[in-house]
This record gives C-alpha cells, sequence and structure tokens, in this order.
C-alpha cells in the first residue's frame, strides 16, 4: 500500500469516475487537485472538504508537476497518453482509468454488500470484474 495522507495527488477528469476516485483519496487523507472543463455536481459537492481543489479547464502539461500519484479519469485515449508521458517524466506513478496501456500501476476495484448472515467480498484488477460481480449481486439479491 502507498502511503498518501497529506500527499498532493491529481486526479484528471470530473465524471462519475473521478467523483469515486477522489473520494477514496480523501478517505485516505490525500490532498486533490482535479483538473477538468466539465465537473460533474457529485464532485463539485466535493469542494466544502478543504483537501479537494478543482481547476475547471482541460488538462495541460505541468499540470501533474509536484504530484505524489497521478490518476487519469477520461476517456479520451490521447489526454492519458499526454498526462502518461508527463507523470513518467516526473517518475509519478500514473493511473490511467481503464486504460493500463498509459499506466504505471493499477489500483484493484473493491466492491462489497453485506446481507442477513453473509457477506461478500470482491477484489479484481479490471472494473470488469466488479461489474460482473454487481450484475451476479442483482440477480441473486438474496446471496450466494
Amino acid at each position: 500500500m502507498y502511503r498518501i495522507k497529506g500527499k498532493r495527488v491529481v486526479v484528471i477528469g470530473g465524471g462519475e469516475v473521478a467523483y469515486r476516485k477522489v473520494k477514496d483519496l480523501i478517505g485516505a487523507g490525500a490532498i486533490v487537485t482535479v483538473i477538468a472543463p466539465h465537473i460533474g455536481e457529485d464532485l463539485s459537492a466535493l469542494t466544502n472538504d478543504h483537501s479537494v481543489t478543482i481547476v475547471q479547464r482541460l488538462y495541460q502539461k505541468g499540470d501533474c508537476k509536484g504530484a505524489a500519484l497521478v490518476f487519469s479519469a477520461t476517456n479520451n485515449t490521447e489526454i492519458n497518453q499526454q498526462v502518461f508521458y508527463e507523470a513518467s517524466e516526473l517518475n509519478i506513478p500514473i493511473n490511467a482509468v481503464d486504460d493500463p496501456d498509459n499506466s504505471t500501476f493499477y489500483v484493484p476495484s473493491f466492491y462489497s454488500w453485506q446481507t442477513a448472515g453473509s457477506r461478500l467480498h470482491r477484489w479484481c484488477i479490471s472494473c470488469n470484474g466488479c461489474k460482473g460481480t454487481k450484475d451476479y449481486r442483482r440477480s441473486n439479491p438474496s446471496g450466494y
């Protein structure tokens, strides 16, 4: 595990995936900078937390400078690649969500649910694994 409490983490992207990443990073005590031209409502609501700064614009070279970690949560491979090159030049670990070619590390997905008398946790390397677990859970609401 990488300790990020009190460290600057940059998240490129402003949608639902970025929101989930930022929420987890806040929970770990990171100081988060979000950079995106469009910021989703849920993510925007996190600005009340003093550990989150939102910069509403397109990614620019130089945005990764000073970060301990970088997450690229866009659905744009070209932007992910630009962020990857910058972070790599600066020796900063980069995770481009669902884009392993533009990542130097991976974050396992975690999904958990609990029913009376049972609890399931699922760790996986891709979001597709967790999606399968969630689909199974929806079709089998009473548990295993």
